[in-house]
Protein backbone atom coordinates (compact mmCIF):
# COMPACT_ATOMS: atom_id res chain seq x y z
CA UNK A 1 0.00 0.00 0.00
CA UNK A 2 1.44 3.52 -0.99
CA UNK A 3 0.38 5.94 2.04
CA UNK A 4 -0.32 9.01 -0.91
CA UNK A 5 -3.03 10.14 -2.88
CA UNK A 6 -3.72 8.33 -6.15
CA UNK A 7 -4.72 11.26 -8.49
CA UNK A 8 -1.55 12.88 -7.77
CA UNK A 9 0.53 9.20 -8.43
CA UNK A 10 2.35 7.99 -11.22
CA UNK A 11 -0.16 4.96 -11.09
CA UNK A 12 -2.60 7.99 -11.90
CA UNK A 13 -1.39 10.35 -13.76
CA UNK A 14 2.38 8.69 -15.45
CA UNK A 15 4.60 10.67 -13.46
CA UNK A 16 3.94 12.50 -9.30
CA UNK A 17 3.07 15.65 -8.81
CA UNK A 18 5.70 18.09 -8.50
CA UNK A 19 6.75 21.68 -8.95
CA UNK A 20 5.94 22.63 -12.37
CA UNK A 21 5.87 26.52 -12.26
CA UNK A 22 8.40 28.97 -10.40
CA UNK A 23 8.70 30.10 -6.85
CA UNK A 24 7.51 33.78 -6.39
CA UNK A 25 11.04 35.31 -5.45
CA UNK A 26 10.31 39.08 -6.68
CA UNK A 27 7.97 41.71 -6.09
CA UNK A 28 5.28 41.91 -8.88
CA UNK A 29 2.32 43.80 -9.85
CA UNK A 30 -1.07 42.75 -11.52
CA UNK A 31 -4.53 43.60 -11.53
CA UNK A 32 -5.79 40.76 -9.88
CA UNK A 33 -3.64 38.08 -7.73
CA UNK A 34 -5.57 34.41 -6.97
CA UNK A 35 -4.37 32.68 -3.84
CA UNK A 36 -4.72 28.96 -4.05
CA UNK A 37 -3.85 26.86 -7.27
CA UNK A 38 -6.79 23.95 -6.81
CA UNK A 39 -9.37 23.81 -8.85
CA UNK A 40 -11.75 26.51 -8.16
CA UNK A 41 -8.32 29.29 -8.29
CA UNK A 42 -7.95 27.91 -11.42
CA UNK A 43 -10.99 28.47 -12.69
CA UNK A 44 -11.54 31.81 -11.39
CA UNK A 45 -7.63 32.39 -13.39
CA UNK A 46 -9.51 30.85 -16.44
CA UNK A 47 -12.75 33.70 -16.20
CA UNK A 48 -10.01 36.23 -15.84
CA UNK A 49 -8.55 35.20 -18.69
CA UNK A 50 -11.26 36.11 -20.89
CA UNK A 51 -11.05 40.21 -19.80
CA UNK A 52 -8.00 42.15 -20.67
CA UNK A 53 -6.10 42.05 -17.26
CA UNK A 54 -3.13 40.93 -16.04
CA UNK A 55 -3.48 37.91 -13.53
CA UNK A 56 -1.07 36.39 -11.14
CA UNK A 57 -2.12 33.17 -8.97
CA UNK A 58 0.22 31.71 -6.33
CA UNK A 59 -0.26 28.66 -4.71
CA UNK A 60 1.52 27.10 -1.61
CA UNK A 61 2.55 23.83 -2.62
CA UNK A 62 1.82 22.23 -5.99
CA UNK A 63 -1.03 22.91 -8.51
CA UNK A 64 -3.69 20.79 -7.20
CA UNK A 65 -1.79 19.49 -4.12
CA UNK A 66 -4.47 20.31 -1.74
CA UNK A 67 -8.09 19.11 -1.57
CA UNK A 68 -8.25 18.92 -5.47
CA UNK A 69 -5.58 16.33 -5.23
CA UNK A 70 -6.98 14.65 -2.78
CA UNK A 71 -10.79 14.17 -3.50
CA UNK A 72 -12.79 11.59 -5.29
CA UNK A 73 -13.12 13.43 -8.17
CA UNK A 74 -17.11 13.65 -8.35
CA UNK A 75 -19.20 16.32 -10.01
CA UNK A 76 -22.54 16.40 -8.44
CA UNK A 77 -25.62 18.60 -8.72
CA UNK A 78 -27.27 19.91 -5.88
CA UNK A 79 -25.49 20.72 -2.24
CA UNK A 80 -24.39 18.70 0.39
CA UNK A 81 -27.62 18.08 1.80
CA UNK A 82 -30.25 16.24 0.59
CA UNK A 83 -32.62 18.57 -1.79
CA UNK A 84 -35.10 18.19 1.06
CA UNK A 85 -32.95 19.73 3.62
CA UNK A 86 -31.94 22.39 0.75
CA UNK A 87 -35.54 22.87 0.78
CA UNK A 88 -35.72 23.36 4.45
CA UNK A 89 -32.66 25.36 5.43
CA UNK A 90 -32.92 27.80 2.72
CA UNK A 91 -35.78 27.81 1.28
CA UNK A 92 -37.62 25.57 -2.12
CA UNK A 93 -36.39 28.66 -4.40
CA UNK A 94 -33.19 29.12 -3.05
CA UNK A 95 -32.72 24.98 -3.04
CA UNK A 96 -34.03 25.07 -7.37
CA UNK A 97 -31.86 27.99 -8.54
CA UNK A 98 -28.40 26.02 -6.19
CA UNK A 99 -29.22 22.95 -8.19
CA UNK A 100 -29.51 24.99 -11.58
CA UNK A 101 -26.79 26.84 -10.87
CA UNK A 102 -25.05 23.50 -9.86
CA UNK A 103 -26.60 21.82 -13.70
CA UNK A 104 -24.50 24.90 -15.41
CA UNK A 105 -21.22 24.66 -13.81
CA UNK A 106 -21.54 20.54 -15.29
CA UNK A 107 -22.24 21.98 -18.46
CA UNK A 108 -19.06 24.38 -18.36
CA UNK A 109 -16.61 22.29 -17.16
CA UNK A 110 -17.67 19.45 -20.72
CA UNK A 111 -17.71 22.72 -22.66
CA UNK A 112 -14.59 23.66 -21.30
CA UNK A 113 -13.17 20.90 -21.55
CA UNK A 114 -14.39 19.87 -25.35
CA UNK A 115 -13.21 23.60 -26.56
CA UNK A 116 -9.48 23.02 -24.66
CA UNK A 117 -9.31 19.45 -25.91
CA UNK A 118 -8.43 18.56 -22.44
CA UNK A 119 -8.14 14.85 -21.38
CA UNK A 120 -9.51 14.46 -17.91
CA UNK A 121 -10.47 10.73 -18.11
CA UNK A 122 -14.18 11.88 -17.01
CA UNK A 123 -16.83 9.50 -17.00
CA UNK A 124 -19.81 10.63 -17.54
CA UNK A 125 -22.45 8.12 -16.26
CA UNK A 126 -24.91 10.14 -14.06
CA UNK A 127 -25.14 9.92 -10.01
CA UNK A 128 -26.61 7.50 -7.84
CA UNK A 129 -27.81 8.87 -4.31
CA UNK A 130 -28.12 5.55 -1.55
CA UNK A 131 -30.41 5.20 1.24
CA UNK A 132 -28.50 3.91 3.43
CA UNK A 133 -31.15 3.91 6.58
CA UNK A 134 -35.33 3.65 6.55
CA UNK A 135 -34.63 7.73 7.96
CA UNK A 136 -32.70 8.32 4.64
CA UNK A 137 -35.34 6.21 2.45
CA UNK A 138 -38.17 8.69 3.70
CA UNK A 139 -35.81 11.99 3.11
CA UNK A 140 -34.90 10.43 -0.45
CA UNK A 141 -38.49 10.16 -1.16
CA UNK A 142 -39.32 13.80 0.03
CA UNK A 143 -36.80 14.59 -2.05
CA UNK A 144 -37.83 13.17 -5.09
CA UNK A 145 -41.42 14.66 -4.79
CA UNK A 146 -39.73 18.05 -4.80
CA UNK A 147 -37.12 17.56 -7.49
CA UNK A 148 -40.12 16.30 -9.83
CA UNK A 149 -42.28 19.12 -8.59
CA UNK A 150 -39.55 21.43 -9.63
CA UNK A 151 -39.00 19.34 -13.14
CA UNK A 152 -35.52 18.60 -12.32
CA UNK A 153 -34.38 15.40 -14.19
CA UNK A 154 -34.08 12.92 -11.66
CA UNK A 155 -35.52 9.64 -11.31
CA UNK A 156 -36.28 7.26 -7.86
CA UNK A 157 -34.95 3.77 -7.94
CA UNK A 158 -36.70 1.27 -5.42
CA UNK A 159 -34.77 -1.12 -3.25
CA UNK A 160 -35.40 -3.95 -5.49
CA UNK A 161 -33.85 -2.23 -8.32
CA UNK A 162 -30.57 -1.30 -6.15
CA UNK A 163 -30.79 -4.73 -5.35
CA UNK A 164 -30.42 -6.16 -8.63
CA UNK A 165 -28.26 -3.87 -10.02
CA UNK A 166 -25.40 -3.57 -7.15
CA UNK A 167 -26.15 -7.28 -5.50
CA UNK A 168 -26.77 -6.19 -2.08
CA UNK A 169 -30.16 -6.27 0.09
CA UNK A 170 -28.79 -3.77 2.53
CA UNK A 171 -30.20 -0.68 0.68
CA UNK A 172 -33.40 0.98 0.57
CA UNK A 173 -33.47 2.97 -2.79
CA UNK A 174 -31.83 5.45 -4.31
CA UNK A 175 -32.07 8.50 -6.32
CA UNK A 176 -30.71 8.45 -9.90
CA UNK A 177 -29.48 11.80 -12.03
CA UNK A 178 -28.34 12.14 -15.36
CA UNK A 179 -25.89 14.71 -14.21
CA UNK A 180 -23.25 13.72 -12.27
CA UNK A 181 -19.54 12.02 -13.33
CA UNK A 182 -16.31 10.60 -12.17
CA UNK A 183 -12.84 12.70 -13.30
CA UNK A 184 -9.33 12.79 -12.84
CA UNK A 185 -9.17 16.12 -11.16
CA UNK A 186 -5.45 17.05 -11.15
CA UNK A 187 -5.34 16.13 -15.08
CA UNK A 188 -8.23 18.93 -15.17
CA UNK A 189 -6.05 21.16 -13.26
CA UNK A 190 -3.07 20.99 -14.92
CA UNK A 191 -4.37 21.42 -18.53
CA UNK A 192 -6.44 24.39 -17.57
CA UNK A 193 -3.31 25.67 -15.93
CA UNK A 194 -1.83 25.12 -18.83
CA UNK A 195 -4.23 27.47 -20.99
CA UNK A 196 -4.15 30.21 -18.20
CA UNK A 197 -0.45 30.27 -18.40
CA UNK A 198 -0.97 30.58 -22.35
CA UNK A 199 -3.41 33.13 -21.97
CA UNK A 200 -0.45 35.16 -20.34
CA UNK A 201 -1.48 34.37 -16.62
CA UNK A 202 1.33 34.14 -14.24
CA UNK A 203 1.80 30.80 -11.97
CA UNK A 204 4.05 30.41 -9.03
CA UNK A 205 3.81 27.52 -6.94
CA UNK A 206 5.97 27.00 -3.60
CA UNK A 207 5.18 30.59 -2.79
CA UNK A 208 3.23 30.37 0.53
CA UNK A 209 1.34 33.43 1.90
CA UNK A 210 1.97 34.98 5.42
CA UNK A 211 0.34 38.22 5.01
CA UNK A 212 -2.24 40.25 2.93
CA UNK A 213 -2.37 44.26 3.64
CA UNK A 214 -3.64 47.14 2.23
CA UNK A 215 -1.21 48.96 0.46
CA UNK A 216 -1.82 52.82 -0.26
CA UNK A 217 -5.68 53.56 -0.25
CA UNK A 218 -7.38 51.24 -2.53
CA UNK A 219 -4.81 48.73 -3.34
CA UNK A 220 -3.34 45.17 -1.74
CA UNK A 221 0.16 43.80 -1.25
CA UNK A 222 0.17 39.95 -1.18
CA UNK A 223 3.60 38.76 1.10
CA UNK A 224 4.64 35.58 0.07
CA UNK A 225 8.04 33.99 2.56
CA UNK A 226 10.20 35.01 -0.64
CA UNK A 227 8.53 37.87 -2.73
CA UNK A 228 5.31 39.93 -2.95
CA UNK A 229 2.94 41.21 -5.00
CA UNK A 230 1.03 44.83 -5.49
CA UNK A 231 -2.19 43.88 -7.02
CA UNK A 232 -5.53 46.45 -7.29
CA UNK A 233 -7.70 43.08 -6.15
CA UNK A 234 -6.57 39.52 -4.11
CA UNK A 235 -9.00 36.34 -4.42
CA UNK A 236 -8.56 33.98 -1.58
CA UNK A 237 -9.44 30.91 -2.95
CA UNK A 238 -7.85 28.71 -0.48
CA UNK A 239 -11.00 27.02 1.34
CA UNK A 240 -9.98 24.92 3.81
CA UNK A 241 -6.95 27.29 4.72
CA UNK A 242 -9.01 30.72 4.23
CA UNK A 243 -8.62 31.18 8.22
CA UNK A 244 -4.90 30.96 7.81
CA UNK A 245 -4.22 33.71 5.76
CA UNK A 246 -7.66 35.36 6.88
CA UNK A 247 -8.34 35.20 10.53
CA UNK A 248 -11.37 36.67 10.25
CA UNK A 249 -12.90 33.92 8.59
CA UNK A 250 -12.22 31.27 11.22
CA UNK A 251 -15.98 31.06 12.40
CA UNK A 252 -17.14 31.29 8.74
CA UNK A 253 -14.99 28.35 6.66
CA UNK A 254 -13.58 25.13 9.28
CA UNK A 255 -11.42 22.19 8.33
CA UNK A 256 -12.27 19.02 8.11
CA UNK A 257 -10.44 16.16 6.87
CA UNK A 258 -11.46 13.25 5.07
CA UNK A 259 -10.49 9.81 4.36
CA UNK A 260 -9.94 7.79 1.39
CA UNK A 261 -8.42 4.51 -0.42
CA UNK A 262 -8.16 3.25 -4.05
CA UNK A 263 -7.96 -0.73 -4.68
CA UNK A 264 -5.81 -2.41 -7.16
CA UNK A 265 -8.05 -2.80 -10.10
CA UNK A 266 -10.91 -5.83 -10.34
CA UNK A 267 -12.56 -8.02 -13.39
CA UNK A 268 -16.29 -7.05 -12.35
CA UNK A 269 -17.71 -3.78 -13.49
CA UNK A 270 -19.66 -3.04 -9.79
CA UNK A 271 -20.77 0.33 -10.53
CA UNK A 272 -21.04 2.88 -13.45
CA UNK A 273 -22.29 6.02 -11.66
CA UNK A 274 -20.64 7.91 -8.94
CA UNK A 275 -22.21 7.34 -5.39
CA UNK A 276 -22.98 8.74 -2.68
CA UNK A 277 -25.02 7.17 0.69
CA UNK A 278 -25.30 7.57 4.58
CA UNK A 279 -26.33 11.36 3.74
CA UNK A 280 -23.05 11.55 1.97
CA UNK A 281 -20.55 10.79 4.48
CA UNK A 282 -19.57 7.55 2.48
CA UNK A 283 -19.01 7.78 -1.64
CA UNK A 284 -17.80 5.92 -3.99
CA UNK A 285 -16.76 5.03 -7.53
CA UNK A 286 -15.26 2.39 -10.01
CA UNK A 287 -12.55 3.91 -12.67
CA UNK A 288 -12.39 3.19 -15.88
CA UNK A 289 -9.64 0.14 -15.32
CA UNK A 290 -11.40 -1.03 -12.68
CA UNK A 291 -10.29 0.01 -9.32
CA UNK A 292 -13.15 1.00 -6.50
CA UNK A 293 -12.08 4.51 -4.65
CA UNK A 294 -13.54 4.49 -1.96
CA UNK A 295 -14.17 8.14 0.57
CA UNK A 296 -15.72 8.75 4.21
CA UNK A 297 -16.09 7.79 7.37
CA UNK A 298 -15.42 11.62 8.63
CA UNK A 299 -18.47 11.18 11.36
CA UNK A 300 -16.40 7.71 12.87
CA UNK A 301 -13.48 9.83 13.77
CA UNK A 302 -13.60 10.70 17.83
CA UNK A 303 -12.39 14.13 16.56
CA UNK A 304 -15.44 14.18 13.40
CA UNK A 305 -12.57 15.33 11.10
CA UNK A 306 -11.82 18.86 12.52
CA UNK A 307 -8.81 20.45 12.37
CA UNK A 308 -6.41 20.85 9.26
CA UNK A 309 -4.60 17.56 9.60
CA UNK A 310 -4.02 15.72 6.16
CA UNK A 311 -2.39 12.80 8.77
CA UNK A 312 -3.99 9.50 7.86
CA UNK A 313 -6.14 7.72 10.05
CA UNK A 314 -5.04 3.81 9.04
CA UNK A 315 -8.07 2.77 11.27
CA UNK A 316 -10.43 4.70 9.81
CA UNK A 317 -9.22 3.57 6.63
CA UNK A 318 -9.63 -0.50 7.42
CA UNK A 319 -12.98 0.28 8.79
CA UNK A 320 -14.05 1.94 5.92
CA UNK A 321 -12.99 -0.66 3.46
CA UNK A 322 -14.93 -3.42 6.08
CA UNK A 323 -17.86 -1.49 5.40
CA UNK A 324 -17.69 -1.47 1.31
CA UNK A 325 -16.65 -5.18 1.62
CA UNK A 326 -19.63 -5.97 3.77
CA UNK A 327 -22.00 -3.82 1.48
CA UNK A 328 -20.35 -5.49 -1.74
CA UNK A 329 -18.73 -8.76 -0.66
CA UNK A 330 -19.06 -9.67 -4.70
CA UNK A 331 -16.13 -6.95 -5.14
CA UNK A 332 -13.85 -9.69 -3.77
CA UNK A 333 -11.75 -7.80 -1.27
CA UNK A 334 -9.69 -5.92 -3.53
CA UNK A 335 -6.21 -5.33 -1.73
CA UNK A 336 -5.64 -1.38 -1.42
CA UNK A 337 -3.04 0.33 -3.52
CA UNK A 338 -3.36 3.93 -2.37
CA UNK A 339 -4.65 5.54 0.55
CA UNK A 340 -4.40 8.78 2.10
CA UNK A 341 -6.61 12.00 4.05
CA UNK A 342 -7.64 15.18 2.57
CA UNK A 343 -8.90 18.40 4.64
CA UNK A 344 -12.05 19.79 2.98
CA UNK A 345 -13.36 23.42 3.96
CA UNK A 346 -16.99 23.57 5.16
CA UNK A 347 -18.79 26.49 5.34
CA UNK A 348 -21.10 27.56 9.03
CA UNK A 349 -24.15 26.79 6.60
CA UNK A 350 -23.17 24.54 4.02
CA UNK A 351 -23.08 26.72 1.17
CA UNK A 352 -19.86 28.17 -0.55
CA UNK A 353 -19.01 31.76 -0.05
CA UNK A 354 -17.83 34.39 -1.68
CA UNK A 355 -17.55 38.48 -1.40
CA UNK A 356 -15.18 40.53 0.07
CA UNK A 357 -13.28 40.76 3.40
CA UNK A 358 -12.94 43.76 5.98
CA UNK A 359 -10.44 45.01 2.78
CA UNK A 360 -12.77 46.05 0.20
CA UNK A 361 -10.04 44.90 -2.37
CA UNK A 362 -9.80 41.63 -1.17
CA UNK A 363 -12.33 38.65 -1.65
CA UNK A 364 -12.86 35.15 -0.72
CA UNK A 365 -14.21 32.13 -2.90
CA UNK A 366 -14.32 29.19 -0.07
CA UNK A 367 -16.37 26.86 1.98
CA UNK A 368 -17.74 24.44 -0.60
CA UNK A 369 -18.89 21.80 2.31
CA UNK A 370 -17.09 18.84 -0.29
CA UNK A 371 -18.71 19.84 -3.45
CA UNK A 372 -16.01 21.95 -4.84
CA UNK A 373 -16.20 19.92 -8.23
CA UNK A 374 -20.01 21.39 -7.75
CA UNK A 375 -18.96 24.62 -8.06
CA UNK A 376 -15.49 24.92 -9.44
CA UNK A 377 -16.39 26.56 -12.79
CA UNK A 378 -19.37 28.70 -12.38
CA UNK A 379 -18.45 30.00 -9.41
CA UNK A 380 -15.02 31.20 -11.04
CA UNK A 381 -17.11 32.73 -13.41
CA UNK A 382 -19.46 34.97 -10.82
CA UNK A 383 -16.22 35.64 -8.92
CA UNK A 384 -14.30 37.04 -12.14
CA UNK A 385 -17.86 38.95 -12.99
CA UNK A 386 -17.70 40.15 -9.25
CA UNK A 387 -14.25 41.49 -9.58
CA UNK A 388 -14.27 42.88 -12.99
CA UNK A 389 -17.77 44.22 -13.45
CA UNK A 390 -18.87 44.25 -9.78
CA UNK A 391 -21.87 42.43 -9.87
CA UNK A 392 -22.83 39.07 -11.20
CA UNK A 393 -25.98 36.54 -11.97
CA UNK A 394 -26.65 34.71 -8.71
CA UNK A 395 -24.12 36.12 -6.63
CA UNK A 396 -27.17 36.58 -4.26
CA UNK A 397 -27.22 32.84 -3.74
CA UNK A 398 -23.03 32.52 -2.60
CA UNK A 399 -22.86 36.15 -0.88
CA UNK A 400 -21.04 36.64 1.98
CA UNK A 401 -23.43 39.75 2.85
CA UNK A 402 -25.79 37.02 4.10
CA UNK A 403 -23.87 36.40 7.45
CA UNK A 404 -23.82 39.94 8.08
Amino acid sequence: MISKPFWLSEDSLGFDQLQQYPTLASKETADVCIVGGGIVGTFIAYWLSEHNISVILLEKDVIAGAASGRNTGFILPGTVEHFNRAVFLYGKDKALSIWRFTEKNYKQILDISQEEKIDYDIQENGSLILAGSEQEHKELKESIALLSQAQVQAEWMPKSFVEEQMGTPQLFGAIKTKIGAGIQPVKLVNALSSVNQKRGISIFEKSSVIDIKEYESNSIQIITEQGSVDCSMAIVSANAYTSQILNSFSELIFPFQGQAFVTDPIPTRLFNEVIYANFGFEYWRQLKDGRLMVGGFREKDPKKGEGFSTEINIELIHGLYDYFNQLFPQAGQPSISHYWAGTMGFSQDGLPIVGNTHMPHCFVCGGFTGHGLGFASAIGELTANLIVNGKADDSNLFHISRFN
